[in-house]
């Protein structure tokens, strides 16, 4: 038995050693974050990650948190600190938001080569532009961490600005100031108008373009000049110091001459639609960016729109009220007293918030057949 013993061990030994290599493998299925950004199409799927989370209530920037925080400031409670979840939630979605905006800005510089170079056999994008591919990439991504960060700004006034990957145990970084945080605003936003294309370009709907870049510097200047303005008025009662650098009047026309570009079509086409609902309904030319969604998640045909429902009424993982609001272009509302609720009455639609039942004579399909005849689609 002891010679078993003796010979087991060394054994043993050399197996753990053999499995040291094999433990440090990747999994067959994944590849190293670096090699992804080998290709434009890899970097690309990187960058469409954020779009994915502007509109995304699980994980996104757009939660219920955001639309909650505005009535807790107004209406209470005043008790807000770091532990409260929906300044909390606010917090640390956007801070996510913006180290994965810094991650993939840290892999475009280090693949811009590489990227450029696999630009011509693309599968999604495959326009002409005088601006290199990498550089409207990091132009898209800088205008997305820039939008995070305009957000964090307009709750909790200078936060940490950071614009590099951290790793798991980040140092600490001080507040910043007003000043320095929209210069970093408009240098970021800046390189985004320059290096981004139009909407005329071929790119895809939803994408930042130079609209989009042009219409969030003018909105950040007119923010910038009214946090001067109330600086200026009541600054010494809330510890907020008037500007050298900047001045509210210079700033409000930089704001008016952005407009009036986007107006004269200097950064791409834009119209406003004849009839307002349908803005919201589907594509068009009134909308500068637009963060694109899941057809019917959310909300039921119950009026005002917001209302859970079930998926048989266009709530979640249905399409009902989605659909028929985009019919709303289509139908001559004034026949209907411009109500939503007279329609659902006039085409055999329940109006489950109201609770109205069909008008008679009408059958309950009467909408939603009408809906697919037109082959509209949100």
């Amino acid at each position: 038995m002891m010679k078993r013993k003796y010979y087991i061990l060394p054994f043993i030994c050399l197996l753990i050693a053999s499995c040291e290599g094999y433990f440090d493998q990747m999994p067959r299925t994944e590849l190293p974050a670096d090699k992804v950004y080998e290709s434009y199409d890899g970097a690309l799927r990187n960058v469409v990650v954020l779009y994915a989370r502007l509109g995304n209530m699980d994980n996104g920037l757009n939660s219920g948190a955001r639309f909650e925080m505005p009535s807790i400031i107004n209406v209470g409670p005043f008790d807000l600190n770091s532990s409260s979840s929906v300044p909390r939630e606010i917090w640390s979605r956007h801070y996510s938001f913006i180290a994965q905006a810094n991650l993939i800005l840290e892999n475009l510089s280090a693949h811009r080569d590489d990227i450029d170079n696999t630009y011509a056999s693309s599968a999604y994008d495959n326009f002409a532009s005088d601006i290199e591919p990498s550089s409207r990439l990091e132009a898209e991504t800088r205008f997305l961490r820039a939008y995070a960060y305009f957000n964090l700004y307009r709750y909790f006034g200078g936060v940490p600005l950071i614009t590099s990957p951290t790793g798991p145990t980040p140092e600490y970084v001080p507040r910043s100031d007003r000043e320095s945080m929209f210069r970093f605003l408009y240098d970021e936003l800046d390189f985004a108008l320059e290096n981004s294309v139009d909407n005329n370009s071929g790119i895809a709907y939803g994408r930042v373009t130079k609209g989009a870049a042009a219409a969030l510097l003018a909105k950040v200047k007119v923010f910038h000049a009214s946090y001067i303005r109330r600086a200026e008025t009541v600054g010494e009662k809330i510890g907020e110091a008037p500007e050298s650098s900047f001045t509210k009047e210079a700033l409000y026309k930089e704001a008016i001459d952005l407009c009036n570009d986007i107006i004269g079509d200097q950064y791409g086409t834009y119209d406003l639609m004849d009839y307002y609902p349908a803005v919201f309904t589907r594509q068009n030319d009134e909308i500068i960016l637009s963060a694109m969604a899941e057809e019917g998640q959310g909300t039921g045909n119950s009026i005002p729109i917001g209302f859970p429902g079930p998926g048989k009424n266009g709530a979640s993982g249905g399409k009902d009220l989605t659909s028929w609001l985009t019919l709303l272009y289509d139908i001559p509302m004034w026949e209907h007293g411009y109500s939503l609720r007279s329609v659902s009455y006039d085409y055999g639609q329940i109006d489950r918030f109201n609770e109205t039942t069909p008008k008679p004579g009408t059958t309950s399909n009467e909408l939603r057949n009408l809906y697919e005849t037109t082959g509209e689609y949100t």
